[in-house]
């Protein structure tokens, strides 16, 4: 006769196949981390020489403000066409800058909730932070 707490090895079973389990995890995870390696690896190169190109124009600002001279100079009418089309481009981007800074923090918040239920602490109460206009003890 058998003990009444033996489960003829089922529990044994069910731990054999929670390791191998987590070890296929594993495997995958491995897996997936290096398929998003190599395939976001190139755009981060090429956005890394974009942000250092950007840096590099803010740190000689006076060979834009050259090319730009260069070109008001030798193309008078499509410098001004340009600055017109760029004008009325900051001037509607300037009329809808509220809304789309709206639209990108909702986003942003329902991806941090969405985030939140994947990580399982959905529900918690996030702590306040401080604004810079708060007074102490206020």
């Amino acid at each position: 006769m058998s003990a009444p707490w033996s489960d003829g090895g089922v529990a044994a079973a069910r731990a054999a196949r929670k390791r191998a389990l987590i070890e296929r995890s594993a495997v995958l995870r491995r897996h997936l981390a290096h398929d998003y390696i190599t395939l976001v690896a190139p755009a981060e190169r090429v956005l890394d020489r974009v942000v250092g190109a950007g840096h590099w124009l803010r740190r000689h600002p006076w060979l834009l403000g050259g090319v730009a001279l260069a070109w008001l100079w030798w193309r008078p009418r499509r410098a001004v066409g340009l600055g017109g089309r760029l004008l009325g481009a900051w001037a509607l981007w300037q009329r809808w800058r509220p809304l789309v800074s709206t639209v990108l923090a909702v986003a942003g918040s329902v991806a941090a909730a969405g985030a939140a239920n994947r990580a399982g602490t959905a529900g918690t109460v996030p702590t306040p932070s401080p604004h810079r206009d708060s007074k102490p003890g206020a």
